[in-house]
């Protein structure tokens, strides 16, 4: 048999070629240190809130629906206030209606304006406390409470209160409304740094005024604040 001669070649790459044709890197599947808990959501949902889209799929508002279809009991403190409004102007077209039959549109009267005064009071106690007694001067000045008036015509005032303005445990509001429905309520909290924060919910509150009322009309809104 004849000899038969065999051609090897070898290819041989340098290290700098190597890198494009070779992927050096190394990769491993691990398991997330930080699992996902409702306080880091909280605290991811903070860092991004402003890069969420107000409307759309991936929205501040669809956050808001499913939130509220979840919840199947929610209720919007507004309703309560529009209803009220709702009423008021039910009675104002009855009133319009009436005067339109009678003829007497013309010669109608405005009713006056009333002062309205009033008073909120927070009561003194260790549960939780006489607060402007209590906390530094900041926290006394924490401006987190709110007092809010809407007017039987619908025109709402909200006041930014102080702590340290409800000096012996009162404070006076003073507007001035036309007969009829009026809504009123205070809401907030004073941040205390060793020790649990005091909430002050009233709700939204509500009185009639009448003509025959005396002026001013004098109301107490009563807040008992409890521990957050």
């Amino acid at each position: 048999m004849a000899e038969e001669n065999i051609k090897l070649t070898k290819t041989i790459y340098s290290a700098k070629s190597i890198d494009g044709l070779v992927d050096r890197s190394f990769s491993e599947f691990f398991k997330s240190k930080d699992p996902i808990t409702v306080d880091r959501l909280f605290s991811i949902y903070g860092e991004i809130f402003y890069e969420i889209p107000k409307t759309g799929e991936k929205s501040h508002t669809t956050l808001i629906q499913q939130s509220q279809d979840y919840i199947d009991d929610y209720i919007d403190p507004r309703d309560d206030q529009i209803e009220l409004q709702s009423q008021r102007i039910a009675e104002l077209e009855l009133q319009v209606s009436e005067l339109l039959v009678s003829g007497t549109l013309d010669t109608v009267t405005p009713p006056e304006a009333k002062s309205v005064n009033i008073r909120v009071k927070i009561p003194q106690g260790s549960k939780p406390g006489n607060g402007n007694q209590t906390g530094t001067a900041d926290q006394r000045n924490a401006e987190t409470i709110t007092f809010k008036f809407t007017n039987a015509e619908g025109i709402t005032t909200t006041e930014l209160i102080k702590f340290i303005n409800i000096r012996n445990n009162n404070y006076y509001f003073r507007t001035k409304s036309v007969p009829g429905t009026i809504t009123y309520e205070l809401d907030g909290k004073l941040e205390r740094s060793l020790a649990k924060d005091w909430i002050f919910k009233s709700g939204i509150k509500s009185y009639t005024i009448k003509e025959s009322d005396s002026d001013p009309v004098d109301l107490v809104l009563d807040i008992k604040p409890y521990k957050d």
